[in-house]
């Protein structure tokens, strides 16, 4: 059979997935005997036998030779590390502390804004602005009562029954607050 270009430009991708190094190396020779096989696969199931043991062995071999590639590079840092001891501190010591900035900022942010709050009906929820009860005029007041406090699983977070308004008026209203 002829050599199918799709098929060559196919398995060439497929070999680029190798680490550089072999790929530089051993690629044509790969290429080479793709096309020989290729040549010699006779009808569709004979190229389609041929491409199922191609990606076969590509599964195989390519974390093969990455796992290897990797497994020496790691033994050269090892190497480098026990050659420059404090530098090797240095470093390990900036990655704790990005490492524990990064998880504390995380941490906040988690239990400030992506978390729920430990309330049952947490959209009735509501934000109380002292500006809204409070007339400009000296002759209101604001009246303030803490009826209960109830906690809700975590200390952080307390009701509180609230009346305000004009001394003839009086609202009332339920006030959840964050104590920090």
């Amino acid at each position: 059979m002829h050599n199918d270009s799709r098929s060559i430009r196919l398995y060439r991708r497929l070999i680029e997935r190798y680490p550089t190094a072999f790929h530089e190396t051993d690629a044509g020779s790969l290429e080479q005997a793709f096309r020989d096989k290729l040549d010699k696969a006779s009808g569709t199931w004979g190229v389609a036998r041929l491409w199922f043991f191609a990606l076969a062995d590509l599964f195989i071999s390519i974390p093969v030779h990455v796992m290897r590639e990797a497994l020496q590079d790691g033994r050269y840092t090892l190497r480098l590390w026990a050659r420059h001891p404090l530098h090797t501190v240095f470093t390990i010591a900036a990655l704790a502390i990005g490492i524990g900035a990064t998880t504390g900022g995380f941490s906040v942010v988690n239990t400030l804004l992506l978390s729920s709050l430990a309330f049952h009906d947490p959209e009735r929820l509501a934000s109380f602005h002292p500006q809204e009860f409070i007339p400009p005029s000296a002759s209101h007041r604001l009246v303030l009562t803490i009826q209960e406090i109830l906690f809700f699983g975590c200390p952080q977070y307390f009701l509180r029954k609230i009346t305000a308004g004009s001394s003839g008026q009086q609202n009332a209203a339920k006030l959840i607050a964050l104590t920090m």
